[in-house]
């Protein structure tokens, strides 16, 4: 295992290194594996866009508890662009799906 000298960044190390497997992979790979790999890829990275939109969720009502008067546009806004971000996880997780069983 080779070391960074004099005090080196292991993050700036995990970054390197992924990009040189990435870049290796295209020829390390079979193209069955490599799609494999970018629909798993693609998914892990749905589930940790949700997780942050869910966890900003949870702390909605403690942030419009702060505001005692809050003006109704502003409450109708806030209901629709939850609202249209559902839709638009709805529709990226049906597209999924197609995509990964074309014959449905």
């Amino acid at each position: 295992m080779e070391r960074l000298g004099g005090g080196g960044s292991g993050l700036i190390a995990a970054v390197v290194r992924g990009l040189v497997e990435g870049y290796r992979s295209s020829s390390a790979l079979e193209a069955a594996q490599r799609s494999t790999n970018q629909a798993t890829w693609a998914e892990i990275s749905l589930v940790l866009e949700s997780s942050v939109f869910l966890l900003m969720g949870l702390q909605l009502p403690a942030a419009l508890a702060d505001e005692q008067d809050v003006p109704p546009t502003r409450a109708v806004v806030l209901a629709l662009l939850l609202v249209v971000r559902a839709l638009v996880v709805a529709l990226m997780l049906a597209a999924a799906r197609h995509r990964s069983c074309p014959g449905t």
